[in-house]
Formats: C-alpha cells, structure tokens, sequence
C-alpha cells in the first residue's frame, strides 16, 4: 500500500493553478477564525505543517517555512511530556 501510494503521488501530485486557489482560500479561512494578534502567523504555521511535496502541488514553492523545525521540536516534547505523564 505505501508503494502505491508513493507511486500515485509521484504521477498525480503537481502544481496546478486550482490547487493554488484553494490553498489561499483555505489559509485565508483560517486567518478568520485564529485570534487577530496570532493571524499573521498563520501562513508561517501551516506552510511548516506541509510535507515539502504538498507545498510545491499548492505552488508554495519558493516559501520554506522558517518555523518547521522549531514545530518538530516542540511536538517531539509534547510526545515525551505526555509519554512521561501517561506512566
């Protein structure tokens, strides 16, 4: 199943103007509901939670998140906290 998976991306996932479309419609939706001082952040945010493969298909290409290893760090220690506190 994960070779077919990595195979069907390979040959389906692409920019295409569409995609682009609804990836700024869908941050600009976002944007509404995050509180006001957090929404300049939020582009930042979700480009950092994007796989490098789904950035380019959604033509964010050229926008590497700044944020992305900060998130790994953080959510790796979120993993250890609750790992911790779950025993």
């Amino acid at each position: 199943m994960q070779r077919f998976q990595a195979e069907y991306e390979a040959r389906h996932r692409h920019f295409a103007a569409c995609n682009q479309i609804t990836a700024e419609g869908a941050l600009a939706a976002i944007s509404r509901v995050v509180p006001a001082p957090l929404r300049g952040a939020v582009r930042e945010v979700v480009l950092a939670l994007l796989e490098p493969a789904v950035r380019r298909a959604c033509g964010f290409a050229g926008e590497e998140p700044r944020l992305g290893r900060a998130l790994d760090v953080l959510v790796a220690a979120r993993r250890r906290v609750w790992g911790w506190l779950s025993n």
